[in-house]
């Protein structure tokens, strides 16, 4: 090899080194940017992403609690459903939908029902939540009803407390007391006592009486207990009446049986009767007996009626004669009354004579009347007729009174209502009294009514009470008419009533000086009767 050659091939081989560093270098410089690039990109997600966590609690709402509370939903769909749930509102499907939420949904869904229109719905779905928070985080449930706006409306007492210590009562009856308890002398406190009771009572009756019997002094009303015990009764009467006699509490225990007989009769009255009459406490028995043929005339009054009158003990008797008449009487006015009318008995009449007035409330001035002249005349009439109408004095009534009244022959009896109605209404309308009483005839009636108008209006004005007595021509009437002033008076103004009470004649030394005691003894409340002695 020649020179030449060998230059050739050097040079030939440095230029094909230089090509190569030269393609080299080129595509490292295209590899570095092209990772370069990947960890800018990198940087990038990254820088997003730890700002995205930074301000999550600020921007996510509820989602900041997802990392401890993965069922947690957004806000907005929490408010959807809720409002889906009042479209169209039915208690299984809100129930059930609860169920499905957090408690941190149901705290938002609380506080998004607060903001929405008041409504039974909604007010509904707002105790559904509640429960459904009980079930799990009781303490925190109570702590947030304690401040809820419901809670404090005075339409709803108690109710969100209720339904969160009911819930519990089902598996920590003896906490729930205790969060009951906690209320003190609050107003809502009778109310939760009654939830708690009645939702421990259908799942533990036994134990719910149990622990009432240990505690005599727990603030709960009574009948706390009887709803709790008698929800229940169709699945085993027997026993829950067993249970009942349990109750240490009397009114307790009186209120339950008879709250049970009532409804055990309607279905069984033979049952329900066998067993009244098997109680060995006569006081329970009857008044078991009693309800329980109240309960028997939902069905047949007339059977009812038929085996109370076969009751031995008179007392026993009464009371039941009157529990099943005032029944009747209530839902079927015409038929009980063309009964008592067809039996002629002017004792049962005697007896049920305040129910009829009472059951009959609801009626006009004309039915009652055309109701009372189904009995036969005589003294059972006449007494239902009055005591008619002392219950419209009693109301208010005094014309409607009056005109009942007048139906009635000359009795002491008649005398007393027609005083008693004059003392009535002065008491309520002095003014309209004294301008009905300056229009009546002269007669009997007038004098009466004056007399017990004059007694009230002595207690204010002595001496315009006694000028309204001169206006009575009757002497007996008017005796009684001074009489009562005095006592009025004297109670009202000693030392002045003492001055005319020396010096009037229409009254004994001895009389006076009955006064005198009597005023002492009861402070002038004794109401003499007057006696007509010229009738006209």
């Amino acid at each position: 090899m020649n020179l030449a050659t060998l230059t050739l091939m050097m040079i030939k081989n440095l230029v094909m080194a230089v090509i190569c560093l030269l393609i080299g270098s080129l595509f490292g410089y295209q590899l570095r940017s092209h990772q370069q690039g990947e960890e800018a990109a990198s940087s990038v997600l990254n820088l997003k992403s730890k700002g995205a966590s930074a301000t999550a609690p600020v921007t996510a709402g509820i989602k900041a609690t997802s990392a401890t509370d993965s069922s947690a939903h957004d806000q907005t769909d929490i408010v959807a459903r809720m409002n889906s749930l009042l479209e169209n509102y039915n208690d299984t499907a809100a129930q059930k939908d609860a169920e499905n939420l957090s408690v941190a949904d149901i705290q938002t869904a609380l506080a998004a029902l607060t903001k929405m229109p008041k409504s039974a719905d909604r007010d509904s779905l707002r105790w559904t939540l509640y429960r459904t928070w009980a079930k799990t985080n009781p303490t925190g449930a109570w702590k947030a009803a304690l401040a809820d706006p419901l809670e404090k409306g005075s339409g709803y007492l108690g109710h969100l407390l209720g339904d969160i210590a009911a819930e519990m009562a089902k598996t920590q009856p003896e906490a729930a007391i205790s969060l009951a308890l906690s209320l003190g002398m609050d107003d809502r406190r009778t109310n939760v006592f009654q939830a708690l009771f009645q939702e421990w009572g259908k799942n533990d009756p036994a134990g719910a009486i149990a622990y009432w019997n240990k505690h005599p002094d727990l603030p709960a009303q009574h009948w706390s207990l009887t709803n709790a015990i008698t929800q229940s009764w169709e699945k085993d009467p027997l026993g829950t009446a067993k249970l009942a006699l349990t109750l240490t509490d009397p009114q307790a225990r009186s209120s339950a049986v008879s709250s049970l007989m009532n409804n055990w009769a309607a279905r069984d009255p033979a049952a329900a009767l066998g067993w009244a009459q098997s109680i060995s406490n006569p006081s329970l028995r009857q008044s078991a007996i009693a309800y329980t043929l109240r309960g028997w005339s939902n069905k047949d009054p007339l059977a009812a009626m038929t085996q109370a009158k076969t009751i031995q003990d008179q007392s026993a008797r009464s009371s039941a004669m009157q529990s099943v008449w005032s029944n009747w009487l209530r839902k079927d006015p015409n038929a009980a009354m063309t009964f008592l009318g067809s039996s002629n008995d002017e004792k049962l009449m005697a007896e049920i004579e305040f129910n009829f007035a009472y059951n009959t409330q609801s009626l006009t001035q004309q039915e009652k009347v055309a109701l009372v002249e189904k009995l036969p005349e005589g003294k059972g009439k006449q007494q239902m007729t009055r005591t008619l109408a002392d219950s419209h004095i009693q109301k208010g009534q005094y014309n409607q009174a009056m005109s009942l009244l007048n139906n009635l022959p000359d009795s002491s009896d008649r005398d007393r209502s027609v005083q008693e109605l004059g003392a009535t209404w002065a008491q309520s309308d002095l003014k309209a009294a004294a301008e009905w009483l300056n229009i009546q005839p002269d007669s009997s009636d007038r004098d009466l009514a004056v007399a017990g108008f004059a007694s009230v209006l002595a207690r204010t004005d002595p001496q315009d009470a006694l000028n309204w007595a001169e206006t009575i021509p009757d002497k007996g009437v008017r005796s009684a008419t001074l009489k009562n002033i005095a006592l009025r008076w004297l109670a009202a103004n000693p030392a002045s009533a003492e001055v005319w009470l020396t010096g009037v004649n229409g009254l004994s030394e001895s009389e006076k000086q009955d006064l005198r005691e009597t005023v002492q003894s009861d402070r002038g409340n004794t109401t003499y009767i007057p006696n007509v002695r010229d009738r006209r």
